[in-house]
């Protein structure tokens, strides 16, 4: 073999090494817009929350307190560039959040606070 060929084969292992390792890491806690799709439900020290992302972009939100009170809104959200977007349309605010899910987990992080859902 000449070194050419050595080096390129080299090369070749190196790329495809690096590639494995890429997928391997990015397959751990990979976040589309589909595995968002679902039922998330946070305890609270006073309640519960259930958030329930749908797919057609619905953002359906009951939160119910153990002193008996509860509320319902809907809102809409979306899915981009790894991060989940909530649009509360009745208040004219968006919030942005990255997003993790790791064994049934949703781990939403907007900077100044983090939200942990369990999927339902």
């Amino acid at each position: 073999m000449t070194k050419n060929v050595v080096t390129r084969v080299a090369s070749i292992i190196v790329a495809a090494l690096l590639t494995l390792s890429l997928a391997a890491c990015g397959g751990r806690n990979t976040v589309t817009k589909e595995n968002l799709v679902g039922t998330w439900e946070q305890t609270m020290s006073d309640g519960t929350a259930t958030v329930q992302l749908t797919s057609d972009g619905r953002y359906i939100s009951d939160i119910r307190m153990y002193d008996g009170t509860s509320t319902h809104n809907e809102h809409t959200w979306d899915f981009s560039d790894g991060k989940l977007t909530v649009h509360y349309t009745n208040m004219g605010v968006d919030s942005t959040y990255s997003v993790e899910i790791k064994d049934g987990q949703m781990k939403l992080d907007n900077g100044s606070s983090t939200i942990i859902y369990t999927r339902k």
